[in-house]
């Protein structure tokens, strides 16, 4: 009998307690920066910020950017939301007065042009 009810709470312990997948946003720095574009080389911008650090923008494709109607121009204040990895920014948004906001990533970092073409 014992053994039974033993049993019968491990199960239920197991089936009842469903099991989660690990956020796969745990643990990726996100930075917000505001700066200026120096360079714009698709897939990458350089962007300077008021203390004179130039960061890398990984942009992703050309043909995102241009399917969607936004434009980087040299000269033109950015604000960045985005996941750093390493020397490397992989954008979520970007926002200029120029173009507005320009989703790119999910907040995972998962690039939304997978699910355009």
């Amino acid at each position: 009998m014992m053994y039974s009810l033993a049993i019968v709470i491990l199960l239920s312990s197991i089936i009842g307690n469903p099991v989660f997948a690990q956020n796969p946003c745990d643990g990726l720095p996100q930075v917000i920066i505001t700066g200026e574009v120096v360079a714009v080389k698709h897939p990458i911008a350089l962007v300077r910020d008021s203390y004179g650090n130039i960061y890398h923008v990984r942009l992703g494709p050309y043909w995102f950017w241009k399917k969607q109607g936004f434009y980087l121009k040299v000269g033109e204040h950015v604000r960045i939301v985005a996941i750093q990895k390493g020397l490397l920014l992989f954008p979520i948004v970007i926002s200029s007065q120029d173009f507005g906001v320009f989703r790119i990533r999910n907040e995972c970092g998962e690039p939304l042009w997978r699910t355009e073409r």
